[in-house]
C-alpha cells in the first residue's frame, strides 16, 4: 500500500517505527525561513541541533525545573 492510500493513522504508525516524533514549536515567519533555507543547503544537521534544543526547552519548561521559568510576585492585601 502506497503512502497515498494509507490512512492518517497508518502513516503516523510508519513514522514511530522509523523513529520520527511530531513537534510543535513557535517560531517567528523569520525564524522558520532561516531554518528552512538551512535545510535546503543542505545543512540538516544544524537545523536537528537546533531543533533538539527547542524541544530539550519544551520538555524542561513542563516538568517545570527550568530555572528561568517566570513566578509571580505577590504581595499581600491586608485584611480590616
Amino acid at each position: 500500500m502506497s503512502k497515498k492510500n494509507k490512512s492518517p493513522g497508518e502513516q503516523e504508525d510508519d513514522r514511530e517505527k522509523k523513529g520520527a516524533m511530531r513537534l510543535k514549536v513557535m517560531v517567528s515567519k523569520k525564524e522558520a525561513a532561516q531554518l528552512l533555507a538551512m535545510y535546503i543547503r543542505g545543512e540538516g544537521e544544524m537545523v536537528a541541533k537546533i531543533v533538539c534544543e527547542l524541544q530539550r526547552r519544551t520538555e524542561a519548561g513542563q516538568q517545570g525545573s527550568s530555572s528561568d521559568a517566570w513566578i509571580p510576585k505577590l504581595e499581600s492585601i491586608p485584611e480590616d
